[in-house]
């Protein structure tokens, strides 16, 4: 799931510079310590989207939580969140209606001491990040029982578990039903505070690994920097709901480019273009990593900008990847006119 100002369970970093407070002792299963669940025990975060509502544990340490699944993608808005971690009281009274998941919990054998919780009005989906100790913790995605979005990640996570992939997947700790809810429980993975955000560079190197499976070719689905996880490992992949087991080349990788674009503003669509078509651009690496012709680069970013787009793309994507579409297109035709005609009469 991964909607815009919210990022799937991108890992943990527990710097202290950045105001999180060491976690106490480890409680009972989504218990305070002067009993069971309360209302109380959560409260709202504000500033946030319309579209979401977040909720954390009281303390500085619960709102650090919530940028494990909910980091907002301008610079300004990351600013003003880590001045809010290093402002907030240890007890903030607002209460809010998170879901009890003690027997969920139960069930994957998990308990936590902060956490962090948002809900999305669409596709009706809560998504917990819950902190066992100041590196370790689980995310816990709930949806309904007919969530086919939860559903699909879990038989992709699980099929990706059988072998030996050239990158890392969180580990899934429990999937199943339970109190009305479809539940996937994974393990955080630990972010490796040295490096920074994935880049375009580490977006070629998922998109070649995905290419390059036991499994044959995968297509992520939703590759964008925060489901790319910078570990001391290597780059872990996390959201999985978009996922095929089937080849299409340039998708994962076009998509990443549309994303920072139009989302994170970080280039024009030109320069998108340029990133994917031009030669010694990334797209054009990764087809030749994958011993294709990479002047067929043009033909598979078109494919991927006139693909039929979900309901719910942002009407700021859909604008960008038009303006892309043409750019493709308008090249595509300066090259037909510019090359050499196979007819000897003319």
């Amino acid at each position: 799931m991964t909607t815009r100002g919210m990022a799937a369970h991108g890992g943990v970093d527990s710097r202290p510079e950045l105001g999180i407070a060491p976690n106490p002792p480890t409680t009972p299963v989504n218990a305070p310590r002067e009993g069971r669940d309360t209302a109380h025990r959560w409260q709202r975060v504000l500033p946030t989207p319309r579209r979401l509502a977040v909720w954390s544990t009281a303390g500085r340490s619960g709102i650090a939580a919530t940028r494990v699944i909910y980091q907002p993608r301008r610079t300004r808005a990351r600013l003003a969140s880590a001045i809010v971690a290093r402002a907030m009281p240890a007890v903030w009274s607002r209460a809010a209606p998170v879901p009890n998941i003690d027997n969920i919990l139960e069930l994957s054998d998990t308990s936590y001491v902060h956490g962090a919780a948002v809900y999305a009005r669409e596709p009706d989906r809560w998504l917990f990040a819950l902190m066992e100790s100041d590196t370790r913790g689980v995310v816990v995605k709930l949806g309904r029982l007919d969530d086919g979005g939860i559903r699909h990640e879990i038989e992709t996570m699980t099929t990706l578990a059988r072998v030996n992939v050239p990158f890392r997947s969180a580990k899934v700790r429990w999937s199943g039903q339970a109190d009305g809810w479809l539940a996937l429980i994974t393990e955080i993975i630990a972010r490796d505070a040295a490096r920074g955000e994935a880049g375009l560079e580490d977006a070629l190197t998922a998109a070649c690994a995905l290419a390059k499976t036991p499994l044959g070719f995968v297509v992520h689905g939703d590759l964008a920097p925060w489901n790319i996880v910078q570990t001391t490992d290597g780059l872990a992949l996390v959201d999985w709901e978009a996922s095929r087991f089937e080849e299409d080349l340039l998708f994962d990788l076009t998509h990443y480019v549309t994303r920072v674009g139009a989302l994170v503003r970080s280039w024009k669509p030109e320069t998108a273009v340029l990133h994917l078509t031009a030669p010694g651009s990334v797209g054009w690496r990764y087809l030749e990593a994958l011993g294709l012709d990479a002047r067929s680069a043009p033909e598979h970013v078109s494919r991927y900008l006139r693909r039929a787009q979900p309901a719910v793309a942002e009407k700021p994507l859909r604008r960008y990847e038009a303006a892309m579409a043409d750019i493709v297109e308008r090249r595509a035709a300066r090259r037909g006119l510019d090359a050499p005609s196979s007819d000897p009469a003319t």
